[in-house]
């Protein structure tokens, strides 16, 4: 029997495939400049750009 060698790059494909989800939008080209420029100035993601839009609806909603 031979034995599997571990490949890290599927390992990662598969945990993500299973864990977590895509998010899609569409903008128009002059949202998503002036998006990726004030992420820039915050210094944060795009993906933490929607946590913390999330984080925010989530408090406001407990209000």
């Amino acid at each position: 029997m031979q034995k599997k060698v571990f490949n890290q790059s599927e390992y990662v494909n598969q945990y993500k495939k299973e864990h977590y989800s895509p998010l899609k939008i569409n903008l128009k080209k002059s949202e998503k400049e002036e998006l990726d420029k004030l992420l820039a100035e915050e210094k944060i993601t795009q993906t933490q750009f929607v946590r913390n839009a999330i984080a925010d609806l989530k408090a406001k909603k407990k209000r």
